[in-house]
């Protein structure tokens, strides 16, 4: 087999006429031409370039299997855990439910560490409150506002440490819990009542928000908790913390209810932050509230109740005397009755489509 190649590169080509004269020299070594490497290296002046020395520390990575009693247990017990497919298709499916049921027969928490509580405008969380203080938990209060500010505690016993955001901007978020990190407050509970309020509304002082509109129930319930976890996880917050979204017209129970669907944005927020973070676990806990705080006597019971216990259920909804928890209960689908189509096999049929023009095709 022979070779031939240039030593001149195509007017056409791009690459300079060194590295085409390189390459060419290349191939022919590659050819097996014997070349004088001395002649060739000549011209060039070599240096030797010492390199530091390091010792090979050889350090072995490889997952040992486990013995052949610890494999048998692992096996018996995935194979308890593995998910069976129903055979029946009609038996796949499952619908939302709910269910009466008492407070899990659980421990109370204990009041250690701080309770976040973000203020309604319904007076509810002032009640909480007032309720946690006395129970000897240490309460911070956060109201909604148009800017960061801190209301510095007075002499006054029953004075909480209190703070403003506006729940439109994630930074009043991140001064929050910064703030309160400074001062070594750990946050173990969080009582959320901003979906309470009835969007869209104002703020209390009366000024609007940012963009002169006003605040809806996407910033105080879906934003506000997508903040506040986004700045609890920045801040490196390792510890376990029970997230309680109360709100109201949100669940349909018992049929009566006035719904708001636009409130169950909320939802998305409740149902993956546990997931997304681990450490935080949430719930959201649905009332009805009367207008008259008299005959929320009964109800602030049922959530002080729920609130120092820990979290359990994800969706929870009081209705007068009852505890109503979300399950899935299935369901199974009927076969589809067989519709006897109105066309014929082989049958003859003129199609008429009005076009633009009002042509007929």
């Amino acid at each position: 087999e022979k070779i031939a190649l240039a030593s001149l590169r195509h007017a056409y080509e791009s690459q300079s006429d060194t590295a085409f004269i390189l390459d060419t020299v290349a191939q022919l070594w590659l050819a097996g031409i014997e070349m004088d490497w001395s002649a060739f290296s000549a011209q060039y002046t070599h240096h030797r370039l010492p390199l530091p020395t390091y010792p090979f520390q050889r350090q072995r990575y490889w997952v040992d299997p486990p013995n052949e009693s610890a494999a048998i247990s692992t096996s018996a017990s995935t194979e308890q855990n593995v998910v069976q497919k129903k055979p029946d298709i009609a038996d796949w499916f499952s619908i939302p439910t709910w269910t009466r049921r008492s407070l899990p027969e659980i421990g109370p928490n204990e009041n250690s560490g701080s309770c976040l509580v973000f203020t309604d405008h319904q007076g509810l969380a002032d009640i909480l409150v007032k309720r946690l203080s006395h129970e000897g938990c240490s309460t911070i209060v956060v109201n909604v506002g148009t800017t960061f500010s801190k209301q510095s505690l007075d002499t006054d016993p029953g004075s909480h440490l209190t703070y403003t955001i506006n729940p439109q901007k994630s930074s009043d978020y991140e001064e929050l819990i910064d703030d309160l990190l400074s001062q070594n407050l750990l946050v173990k509970k969080i009582i959320h009542c901003w979906s309470l309020n009835d969007a869209p509304t104002s703020l209390p002082d009366g000024n609007l928000p940012d963009n002169d509109s006003d605040l809806s129930d996407d910033d105080l319930g879906f934003y506000s908790l997508l903040f506040l976890v986004q700045t609890l996880s920045s801040r490196n917050i390792k510890d376990a913390v029970d997230i309680n979204v109360i709100t109201q017209h949100l669940y349909n129970v018992v049929g009566t209810e006035e719904l708001k669907p636009r409130k169950s944005l909320v939802l998305g927020p409740c149902r993956a932050i546990p997931v997304e973070y681990p450490q935080f676990s949430c719930r959201s806990i649905d009332v009805m509230l009367s207008p008259s705080h008299e005959n929320n006597s009964q109800l602030i019971d049922q959530l002080m109740a729920e609130l120092n216990h820990p979290v359990v259920e994800d969706a929870i909804a009081y209705r007068g005397t009852y505890r109503w928890v979300q399950t899935c209960e299935s369901v199974q689908l009927p076969e589809p009755t067989t519709i006897k189509s109105v066309l014929k096999k082989r049958g003859i049929y003129l199609m008429a489509q009005f076009l633009f023009q009002g042509d007929v095709a």
